[in-house]
C-alpha cells in the first residue's frame, strides 16, 4: 500500500499546491489525509469534477503550478468538456494532475453503477490522448523520482510511474495527466477534522417520517448514496414493494431532473425527489429549469447533513448554502425548512396542501448505520418495476360466472363501471354513465332507491389481527374462513348485490392478498397505508382521501358478517351520515354507543357503564362525502400526535363539535365481529346460519 503522507509529500515537492476535486470512496484516506493536512484555502471540495477542473486551471493561470484533481472515474463524465476544451494542448494547454478511483475495474466485483464506467475508463483517457499510469496496492516504483526525461512508460503498465513523474510529465506537456487508482492502494487513516452537527434526527429517521406521510399513488425518485439504499431497507422493513421508487443508484446530481420529466408526463401523481446536499450542489442549475416548467406535482425533498457521507464523511457547503433561498430565488412555488421532528411534521402536513414545485429541507445529522445494506434487486428490474407503477392501469377484467355470464352478481346485469369514475353527474344523476340507467336516479343497483343512498364502500382492512395468533400468519383477519367463505369475500358479494359499483379496500398488512382479490372483482380497488403497523383505523381512512375522491360511500371493517339488511337499512336511510347499531347483546369487546332524543351520536365506549348505551356498534356506516372531508380535514391536525386513534372516536368527535352523525338501530339484525377464534367459533354456530 502507499502511505497516504508520502503520497502527499511528492505532490507538495513536485509542485502541485492546491488540492480540488469531488470526494471518492477509494481516495477518502488520501483525501481525508489531504482535509487534515493542507490550508483550508489549498484544499477546495467542488460542486462537481468539471467545476474542479476550472479551478485548477485558473490556478495555473494565476500562479503557474499545477493542482491535483481527484474524482471517482464516475466524475469523468462532467470533466470532459473542460479538459478537452479548457486544459487540451490544442486549446490553452493547461497542466494539472487527475487522480481518478477506478471503480468497476474489471475482474473487481462492485456495484452496478460503477460496471460499465470501470470498463471503459482507460479507454476514455486513451481516447482523450491523456497519459496516465496506474498505482496499485503493489505499486513498487519509488513516489519519488528526479528523472523527467525518462520516456513515458506504457500506459496502464503495471506498477505504473511515480507520482513525481507523472506532475513533471503534465508541466512538460503543459496538458493533463492522470493516476489511475486501485482498490487498496492508499494505506489506512482516520479523518481527524470529521463533520459534525447538532442536528437531533439522522437521515433514517427523517426518511421514516417522510414516506410515513406519503399518500398510495405517491412516486419517488431518490438519489445516490445512503439514501437510497436507506429507502430500500425501509421498503422491506415495511414488507413493501419497491415499484414506486426509482433509486438512482449511479449519475449524481441528476435525481430532480429525472423527477421533473415524470412529473410532466404524469400530472394526476404527486412526484417527490429525496435529494442529498452533495448531489443537490453537483448540478444546482437543475433548480431553474425545475421551476421554469411550474409542475404542481413536484417535491423536492433535500435530506442535507453537511457531509458526502457515503465516500468519506468529507464536508460540503450545504449549512453554508441557503438551500431555501436559492429555490425561492430559482421560482418554486413554496420552500420549507425543517431541522426538529416537530418542525418537520409540521411541515409534511403543509405538503398536504401545498402546489408545486416545492423544495423541503430537512437538516439532518451525520448518523447512519454500520449494518446498511444495498438493494438486492439490479438497475434492470427497478426500472421495470418502476415502469410498471407508472403505465396506465389496464382495465380489470369483467367477473364471470361459471356459465360465462360477465355480469353475474350485478343488479340489472348492468355494465361493469371504470375505475374511480364519478359515482354522479353535476346535475345528481347517481347513474350517469351506467348503460340502460336501470335504476331509479338516487337509487343504487337493486337498492330501494331512498335519498341518502351511496354508490360506493371501502373496507377497513389493514390490521394485522394478531388475536388470531398462527392463523394470521399468512393471511390478513379478513381471509378467515367463516362458514366455508372469507370474511371479506362475504361483505364484498354483499355490497355487490346492493348494488355497490366500487369498492376501495384499505389495506396494510399481507396486502398481497387484497391485491390478488382485486384481480378477481372489478369493482374492487386497493389503497394500501405503508404506516398501518403503527396506526390505526382512522389513519387507514384517512389514507384513502385521494382515491375516494368526491363520493359518498359505506364504511365497513374486514372482519364482519353480517346479513343484507345491514346495507340496505344504511342506503334507504335519509340522514346523509349513519352510524349503524343493534340492541345490547354482546358482552365483549365492543363499542357501546349513545345518542340524544333526536338520534344524534354523543358518546361512546368500550365501557357500557360509561354511557347510556342505546346499542352495539356494528362497524358498518354510511357517511356523505362532505362530511369526510371535513373529517379528513380535522384528523389532519390530530394525526401527528394520535396516529392510533380508531375511526369510531374521529367520528364521535365530528358529531359532537362539526356535523351530526345520526345513530340508526336495527333490532334483530343478523351479525356478528370476529376478532378471535372464540368469535369465530360463536359466529359459525350462531349467526353463519341464519346469514
Amino acid at each position: 500500500m502507499i502511505d497516504v503522507r508520502e503520497a502527499y509529500d511528492a505532490l507538495i515537492e513536485s509542485g502541485v499546491d492546491l488540492f480540488t476535486g469531488v470526494p471518492d470512496s477509494l481516495l477518502k484516506n488520501f483525501c481525508a489525509y489531504v482535509t487534515d493536512t493542507a490550508p483550508s484555502h489549498k484544499h477546495i471540495i467542488a460542486a462537481n469534477e468539471g467545476n474542479a477542473v476550472g479551478i485548477a486551471a485558473g490556478h495555473y493561470l494565476a500562479t503557474g503550478h499545477p493542482a491535483l484533481v481527484y474524482m471517482q472515474n464516475s466524475g469523468l463524465g462532467n470533466a470532459v468538456n473542460p479538459l478537452l476544451s479548457l486544459a487540451d494542448e490544442k486549446v490553452y494547454s493547461i497542466p494539472m494532475v487527475l487522480m481518478i478511483g477506478w471503480r468497476g475495474e474489471p475482474g473487481v466485483h462492485d456495484e452496478p453503477q460503477h460496471v460499465k464506467q470501470g470498463e471503459v475508463t482507460l479507454a476514455l483517457l486513451d481516447a482523450m490522448q491523456i497519459p496516465y499510469t496506474i498505482l496499485e496496492e503493489s505499486t513498487t516504483a519509488p513516489l519519488q523520482d528526479s528523472s523527467t526525461t525518462a520516456p513515458f512508460p506504457p500506459q496502464g503498465g503495471a506498477g505504473g510511474a511515480s507520482i513525481q513523474r507523472m506532475v513533471a510529465l503534465a508541466m512538460e506537456r503543459k496538458a493533463p495527466t492522470a493516476l489511475v487508482i486501485r482498490k487498496g492502494t492508499f494505506g489506512a487513516y482516520k479523518l481527524k477534522n470529521v463533520s459534525h452537527n447538532d442536528n437531533p434526527l439522522s437521515r433514517e429517521e427523517a426518511l421514516k417520517l417522510v414516506v410515513s406521510h406519503l399518500r398510495n399513488d405517491d412516486v419517488i425518485v431518490s438519489t445516490t448514496g445512503k439514501l437510497s439504499r436507506e429507502l430500500f431497507e425501509l421498503r422491506e422493513e415495511r414488507h413493501e414493494g419497491h415499484g414506486h421508487d426509482f433509486l438512482t443508484v449511479g449519475s449524481m446530481g441528476h435525481s430532480s431532473s429525472i423527477a421533473l420529466g415524470i412529473a410532466l408526463e404524469k400530472p394526476e401523481r404527486r412526484v417527490f425527489c429525496f435529494d442529498g446536499d452533495g448531489a443537490f450542489i453537483m448540478h444546482t442549475g437543475a433548480l431553474g429549469i425545475n421551476a421554469s416548467m411550474q409542475p404542481r406535482n413536484l417535491f423536492h425533498i433535500l435530506f442535507n447533513n453537511g457531509a458526502h457521507e457515503s465516500v468519506g464523511g468529507q464536508p460540503t457547503i450545504g449549512f453554508r448554502l441557503d438551500a431555501t433561498a436559492i429555490a425561492k430565488a430559482s421560482g418554486y412555488r413554496h420552500v420549507l425548512t425543517a431541522t426538529t421532528q416537530e418542525e418537520m411534521l409540521s411541515a409534511l402536513q403543509q405538503l398536504e396542501h401545498l402546489e408545486g414545485p416545492v423544495l423541503l429541507e430537512l437538516r439532518v445529522a451525520i448518523n447512519s448505520r454500520d449494518n446498511l445494506g444495498r438493494p438486492t434487486t439490479t438497475p434492470i428490474e427497478n426500472k421495470e418495476a418502476f415502469m410498471k407503477e407508472l403505465a396506465p392501469k389496464a382495465p380489470k377484467a369483467p367477473l364471470s360466472s361459471p356459465e360465462g355470464d360477465t355480469n353475474v352478481c350485478m343488479p340489472g346485469n348492468e355494465a361493469p363501471k371504470a375505475p374511480k369514475a364519478p359515482l354522479s353527474s353535476p346535475e345528481g344523476d347517481t347513474n350517469v354513465g351506467m348503460p340502460g340507467n336501470e335504476a331509479p336516479s338516487g337509487a343504487v343497483g337493486g337498492a330501494s332507491g331512498a335519498v341518502g343512498g351511496a354508490s360506493g364502500a371501502v373496507i377497513m382492512a389493514a390490521g394485522m389481527g394478531t388475536r388470531f395468533g398462527s392463523m394470521t400468519e399468512e393471511r390478513p383477519k379478513g381471509f378467515i374462513e367463516a362458514g366455508g367463505k372469507a370474511m371479506v369475500v362475504r361483505s364484498i358479494e354483499t355490497l355487490i348485490d346492493c348494488g355497490i359499483r366500487r369498492i376501495i379496500i384499505g389495506t396494510g398488512y399481507l396486502r398481497e392478498a387484497y391485491e390478488e382479490l382485486a384481480a378477481k372483482y372489478p369493482q374492487i380497488e386497493c389503497c394500501f397505508s405503508p404506516r398501518y403497523a403503527e396506526t390505526n383505523s382512522m389513519y387507514t381512512l384517512y389514507n384513502c382521501r385521494d382515491i375516494i375522491g368526491s363520493d359518498d360511500f359505506l364504511l365497513l371493517e374486514s372482519d364482519l358478517v353480517f346479513e343484507r339488511r345491514a346495507i340496505t337499512a344504511l342506503l334507504d336511510c335519509p340522514q346523509p351520515d349513519v352510524m349503524l347499531i343493534t340492541p345490547v347483546t354482546k358482552f365483549q369487546d365492543q363499542y357501546y354507543v349513545e345518542r340524544n332524543a333526536d338520534g344524534i351520536l354523543t358518546n361512546c365506549s368500550v365501557n357500557k357503564e360509561e354511557v347510556h348505551a342505546a346499542g352495539e356498534l356494528v362497524g358498518i356506516h354510511k357517511l356523505s362525502n362532505a362530511f369526510y372531508q371535513k373529517m379528513c380535514a380535522d384528523y389532519a391536525r390530530k394525526v401527528a400526535d394520535k396516529p392510533k386513534l380508531g375511526y369510531e372516536y374521529e367520528l364521535l368527535s365530528m358529531s359532537r363539535e362539526v356535523s351530526p352523525v345520526y345513530v340508526l338501530c336495527e333490532e334483530g339484525l343478523k351479525w356478528y365481529e370476529i376478532d378471535d377464534i372464540d368469535d369465530l367459533n360463536y359466529a359459525e354456530e350462531h349467526v353463519v346460519p341464519f346469514l
